[in-house]
């Protein structure tokens, strides 16, 4: 203890002396000054010159306890501490022109896996673009879905970058047909988003799911296990068996589901299919939402061409519900199409 107390009264002492030297070399200076003044200008006899005011004196520490105290407080300050960065090493997606599409093959978990990029028409890289994923059907493929889910006759055809991926033997996970365990199917979406933001300046506030049947379950598993990486979800016919809605993220998000009451294949009312395979009541997914979104009842229910739409009132996250009376189909009235992003297109993160 005595060596730091030494070292700090050593550099009391420098400074003192330091303050002297500076106060004597001002009145000294004032007094030669005062010397060769001229007479008119001359202080009265036996007043003293006007000096400048002498600098304050810098404050010095408390003398602290102990010497660790003191050997601390003499260091500099330790930089603030910050959490480790992200690093985004996947491989970079293809570079394709504005309203461009392309076929993109990667990797990922153990499998050989493939989808489709296309571009919008009026990408600008100094501009962050939404990115919307759309989910195709049991056995159908990612081309088909694009053609028939008719994202581009939308505001997406000019804004967001669309990504149609391919599920492995046309089954994505929670579905009983479904050959690959659950996360296998999210590892590769996550992937999917990491590739194209290392090509393209994509706005990771702005990504959205949509999906028809088997897709629209796959929807249901994004919004389950994903709430934090996508802003919305919209599911037309979804085929919501009971493992897509299981071990959720209790994180509230945007959700638009669309159903027929008519649809056979997939009923409202829930069932059973595949070899006594589970389904969800439609009922009971939008209850589920409505749970997480902070959603009361009952909703908002207005006519609308070729159905009705249920707005319920949520404290936290957007829930709404369409009812329409057709089959199991992506409908053109009323126009999931057109519904689909114009209620995506205004969630954010």
């Amino acid at each position: 203890m005595k060596k730091p107390l030494t070292t700090f009264f050593a550099a009391f002492q420098r400074i003192v002396v330091t303050l002297s030297l500076v106060l004597a070399t001002v009145l000294g200076a004032a007094g030669v000054a005062a010397h060769n003044a001229p007479a008119a200008n001359a202080a009265p006899q036996g007043s003293l010159p006007q000096l400048p005011p002498l600098p304050p004196l810098p404050q010095l520490p408390p003398l602290p306890a102990g010497s660790s105290d003191l050997q601390r407080m003499l260091q500099p300050p330790a930089p603030a501490k910050q959490g480790p960065q992200r690093v985004n090493t996947a491989k970079p997606a293809p570079r394709i022109g504005n309203g461009r599409q392309i076929n993109v093959y990667t990797r990922s978990g153990g499998y050989n896996r493939r989808y489709i990029l296309e571009m919008p028409t009026h990408y600008n890289p100094a501009r962050p673009a939404p990115v919307i994923f759309g989910f195709d059907g049991w056995r159908d493929t990612p081309e088909n879905f694009r053609r028939y889910s008719r994202l581009y006759e939308t505001g997406a055809r000019q804004q967001a970058i669309k990504v149609f991926p391919e599920s492995i033997n046309h089954g994505w996970e929670g579905a009983p047909y479904a050959v690959v365990k659950g996360g296998t199917d999210l590892q590769f979406i996550l992937q999917i988003i990491d590739e194209v933001d290392r090509t393209y300046n994509i706005d990771r506030g702005r990504i959205y799911a949509t999906g028809h049947s088997n897709g629209g379950g796959m929807t249901a598993v994004v919004a389950c296990h994903l709430p934090h990486v996508f802003a919305g979800a919209a599911a037309v016919g979804g085929a919501f068996y009971d493992p897509v809605n299981r071990g959720c993220k209790n994180r509230a998000i945007p959700f638009l589901i669309m159903h027929g009451r008519g649809d056979t294949m997939m009923k409202i009312g829930g069932g059973y299919r595949h070899n006594g395979a589970h389904y969800m009541a439609v009922r009971d997914l939008v209850n589920s939402y409505a749970r997480r979104n902070g959603c009361g009842f009952p909703p908002r229910v207005t006519r609308i061409p070729g159905g009705e739409r249920h707005v319920y009132p949520c404290a936290r996250k957007e829930l709404q519900l369409i009812l329409n009376p057709q089959n199991h189909t992506w409908n053109r009235v009323p126009d999931a199409s057109q519904e689909v992003w114009n209620f995506l297109s205004r969630q954010r993160l």
